[in-house]
């Protein structure tokens, strides 16, 4: 066999299983909702949560207590959602949510407090 030829077949196959392996992968994790939980009196940051995750991906936030934070986001499909009845943001920033341009926001079930106003959107 032809050593050209060879090589030309093994980089179309390889080529190949990339494209079908990503496009799995996409239709797979690309319209699921990552979920994640911070509990505020163990010391958990909002603020972590929504930056350590992708943000192609939904994101639900689920928040337990009061946080002390200013939580700063500039992605689209982020719910943010008090679990329990005192759930909560506080800063002692000028706000204590600020959306840059974010669509599909959702803020669901929780007191925001800070010094100035208790949400900002650009």
């Amino acid at each position: 066999m032809n050593t050209k030829y060879f090589i030309s077949v093994i980089v179309l196959i390889s080529s190949l299983g990339f494209f079908v392996s990503a496009v799995n992968a996409q239709s797979m994790n690309g319209n699921q909702t990552r979920t994640i939980t911070v509990n505020c009196n163990n010391g958990d940051s909002i603020q972590d949560a929504i930056d350590r995750t992708q943000p192609w991906r939904p994101l639900q936030v689920q928040i337990v207590g009061v946080c002390d934070e200013f939580v700063e986001f500039a992605r689209d499909d982020v719910t943010l959602l008090g679990v329990d009845s005192n759930a909560g943001i506080v800063s002692t920033f000028e706000v204590a949510v600020a959306v840059i341009g974010g669509q599909r926001i959702h803020i669901e079930h929780l007191t925001l407090s800070g010094p100035e106003a208790a949400l900002a959107t650009d």
